[in-house]
């Protein structure tokens, strides 16, 4: 009987920890995050299928990115290629007036989802997995800069160029 109390006790325990910290428990598709220093600029991932898409936000354009995961066999890395908004039917890969695509900034964005220790996980986040901590994705910035025009469906207004700094975005909330 102890025994049993004990076990309850420290499951009870468990279940507190986990409730008071929500990046404990929170699932990928739950997630969302501020890029830190620049809280303009927001993500979260949007379940399609069996996997995850990425959706960036800036604030200061009104502009939504939407990415898919491009992860090779191996020990490869991870990187995020530019896609039409998956929630208006089919998804087709950016720009859609298939362009000649030579820049390295466009068809191969880096992305790295990392745990607080700043552990990079070798997958990119799948549904009902456990949300990194954090994401960070070093070209968006400069992707952005170049050819944002390229990443969206739509213009940006007055021809504006996204000025988003290198850095990290961090979980936020799960909800």
């Amino acid at each position: 009987m102890r025994i049993r109390i004990e076990l309850a006790a420290c499951i009870l325990c468990l279940s507190s920890a986990a409730l008071a910290n929500p990046r404990a428990i929170c699932k990928a598709e739950n997630a969302s995050y501020a890029m830190k220093g620049q809280p303009d600029f927001t993500a979260a991932f949007r379940t399609r299928g069996d996997a995850l898409d990425l959706r960036v936000h800036s604030k200061k354009t009104g502009a939504v990115y939407w990415f898919e995961f491009n992860q090779g066999n191996g020990d490869s890395h991870i990187s995020v290629i530019a896609i039409t908004d998956p929630r208006k039917g089919r998804v087709r890969e950016l720009p859609l007036d298939h362009k000649e695509r030579t820049d390295d900034l466009v068809t191969d964005i880096a992305f790295y989802p990392m745990r607080q220790d700043l552990t990079v996980l070798p997958e990119p986040p799948r549904p009902g997995e456990r949300a990194p901590d954090l994401l960070f994705i070093p070209e968006l910035g400069a992707a952005l800069w170049y050819d944002g025009e390229m990443l969206t469906e739509h213009p940006l207004p007055n021809a504006r160029r996204e000025d988003m700094p290198r850095a990290m975005f961090a979980l936020t909330d799960c909800g």
